[in-house]
């Protein structure tokens, strides 16, 4: 949380299934070395548990602000209706509340 909030990990998560790659993570950093540094960090990387393999990658400037967009998503109730109106269903919807 503390790296995302420095605005230096944009985005991080696990993938499902077996395998070796077990997740990602995309640092917005200015070279490898200071990527190296904050896997250092981590308790996982450091206890030996996980392994990191860093590559130098290119994407939309955009995705730095997910890390803003979902503090204020994750403040919002979120609600979900149906979207064939037409149905018995039409007077149904579903609040989520985080």
């Amino acid at each position: 949380m503390r790296l995302a909030e420095e605005g230096k990990l944009v985005l991080a998560g696990p993938f499902f299934g077996i395998g070796d790659i077990r997740g990602i993570y995309i640092f917005n950093v200015e070279s490898i070395e200071e990527a190296k540094m904050l896997t250092e960090t981590d308790l996982a990387m450091a206890a030996g548990s996980l392994k990191m393999e860093l590559k130098e990658w290119y994407g939309s400037t955009a995705l730095v602000a997910v890390n803003d967009i979902y503090k204020i998503l994750a403040k919002r109730p979120i609600l979900i209706k149906p979207r064939d109106s037409s149905r018995s269903h039409q007077n149904q919807s579903l609040l989520i509340s985080r």
